[in-house]
């Protein structure tokens, strides 16, 4: 029996007031924002623009014929509306996507700056987001799927004969705010090409077939 729990991420505290606050567009709706100076170290630029071209990339093999990379990604010190954010998408006065900003801060407590062998699943779920917003005008969705009595298994990055757990539900877009959550943090190409494709809106896990049809994606009693 598959259960699709509708449910808001539960986290703590005040991660979880900067994540659901990550894309409030600022007061000023009048005037159209200026793209600000990245602050990002050459290190973190080069991690953002690999991860963008990845985006991009990924993109463009499922045909979506989308520009990711029109929206500039700038490092900055603070969130320019009222509250806190981890990063958001800044928008004009119709919704349109400007740029991306990612608070300083962001990158050094999630080491975004650093790329290990396995990839940076985080700063790419992070972007995955931010770019559903700009380009896709998507909402936080938080609705998660699992399967009774099944756990979710990821292709090893290292070893493709190898699954590794990543507990008993998936968030099924990256637009759920609880994308940063460490069982996220390493995630192979199937699910990266999974939640590129949802937030096109040309696919959405729905039952235990779409589960099973997912690239690198298991579903098992016990460990495989």
């Amino acid at each position: 029996m598959i259960e699709i729990v509708l449910m808001k991420a539960i986290i703590a505290f005040l991660i979880g007031v900067l994540l659901l606050a990550s894309c409030q567009k600022p007061n000023d709706k009048d005037s159209l924002p200026e793209i600000p100076v990245s602050i990002a170290s050459t290190e973190e630029t080069n991690e953002i623009e690999k991860t963008v071209s990845e985006i991009q990339e990924i993109s463009d093999e499922l045909g979506l014929n989308e520009d990711f990379e029109q929206f500039p990604v700038r490092v900055v010190e603070e969130y320019p509306g009222p509250g806190g954010a981890l990063a958001f998408c800044q928008q004009d006065k119709n919704g349109n996507g400007i740029y991306i900003g990612i608070l300083k801060s962001t990158m050094d407590n999630y080491r975004l700056h650093f790329k290990p062998t396995s990839g940076n699943s985080t700063l790419f779920m992070l972007l995955t987001h931010e770019f559903g917003h700009c380009l896709f005008k998507r909402n936080h969705d938080e609705e998660k799927i699992s399967v009774t009595g099944l756990n979710f298994y990821f292709r090893s990055q290292q070893d493709d004969n190898r699954y590794n757990s990543v507990g008993a539900e998936l968030p099924i877009s990256a637009m759920n705010s609880a994308v940063y959550k460490p069982a996220l943090i390493y995630i192979p190409i199937g699910i990266k090409e999974y939640y590129i494709a949802e937030i096109a809106n040309i696919r959405r896990w729905k039952n235990k077939t779409d589960l099973e049809n997912t690239k690198d994606l298991k579903l098992s009693l016990s460990d495989l």
